[in-house]
């Protein structure tokens, strides 16, 4: 029944989603096994993924792992400013982004940034970052492509929570456990899947 519930529409549709700091692609295991096999998932693998190098750099990389066609694109934690490093600075492609979601992502800074900022990219995740403040300056990319925020009042890594939140965007919140649930929620995974479904009906 889990399966049927988050099944993909019949013509299958390609997912990239974007782990956080210090992971990899398997962070993602538990919600693609929830999903049935007609969602062409693609796991981006960042490395290194400790914030130490720059987001323009993990940008490029996920760039170099993106599907040819339209997807529906996810950032989790660190993983929505790599994609929002990508989305806002390659306009010509979101036509291809069928979808935008942020999972628990410091949009707009997180204060734990401040206990690793000897590293560049933890430095461009502090609250009062000048290049992040430059990326919020101009956000016009939900005027244009479906997007949805999903945070937890609980989380503890991403400091103030609510900073996941976009303009533009549907934002909401979900009483999850902790932050790495965000990824491993039964609600959170079908509100998601709800969200990509609705940018293509």
């Amino acid at each position: 029944m889990a399966l049927l519930l988050i099944a993909a529409p019949v013509s299958a549709q390609q997912v990239v989603l974007v782990h956080g700091i210090d992971d990899d692609a398997s962070k993602f295991d538990w919600f693609i096994e929830q999903l049935s096999d007609d969602w062409q998932v693609t796991a981006a693998n960042i490395s290194p993924s400790d914030g130490s190098i720059d987001f323009e750099t993990m940008a490029q990389q996920l760039d170099e792992q993106l599907p040819d066609g339209e997807f529906h694109l996810l950032g989790f934690s660190m993983g929505g400013i790599i994609t929002r490093s990508w989305l806002q600075t390659n306009e010509s492609q979101w036509g291809r982004v069928l979808s935008y979601t942020s999972l628990s992502a410091p949009n707009f800074g997180t204060t734990w940034a401040d206990v690793c900022d000897e590293k560049v990219g933890c430095r461009q995740m502090r609250r009062d970052s000048e290049w992040l403040g430059k990326l919020n300056s101009d956000i016009k990319f939900p005027e244009h492509i479906p997007t949805l925020t999903i945070h937890t009042p609980l989380d503890v890594v991403i400091i103030p929570p609510d900073s996941t939140e976009l303009p533009g965007a549907i934002n909401e919140t979900m009483w999850v456990s902790m932050h790495p649930m965000m990824v491993r929620n039964r609600d959170v995974l079908e509100r998601v899947v709800q969200h990509w479904q609705s940018a293509t009906n």
